[in-house]
């Protein structure tokens, strides 16, 4: 794969991951509660600047009002407002993804 623009690798990298994620949540649907409680830990950390908050905000709203499918369905949409929601999303490390598939999903993205 080829990137032309300055942000193409990070939106490829992330857009990977979160498929992952979302195949993790469909698996266990049970697995957004995981992404809710890193919300809840991220915005109890003093620096958490106001940029941050507010995503972690939206995301909050996002699970409560949404089914885990939904959540899943939205991780792997395309679109401005599903790139900008996977730059922020809650649902990394395990159980969504391991150390390995993360590094192999970066590694690819370099090698081309």
């Amino acid at each position: 794969m080829k990137f032309t623009r300055p942000h193409e690798r990070q939106d490829w990298i992330r857009l990977q991951l979160s498929k992952l994620a979302a195949a993790r949540i469909r698996e266990e649907p049970a697995r957004v509660e995981v992404g809710m409680r890193n919300i809840r830990r991220w915005l109890e950390n003093p620096d958490c600047n106001e940029h941050w908050a507010a995503a972690r905000l939206e995301w909050e709203d996002l699970i409560k009002s949404h089914s885990a499918l939904e959540i899943a369905a939205l991780l792997e949409a395309e679109g401005e407002t599903a790139q900008r929601l996977r730059s922020s999303m809650p649902f990394i490390q395990p159980p969504f993804f391991t150390e390995a598939e993360r590094l192999q999903i970066i590694e690819s993205a370099y090698a081309a």
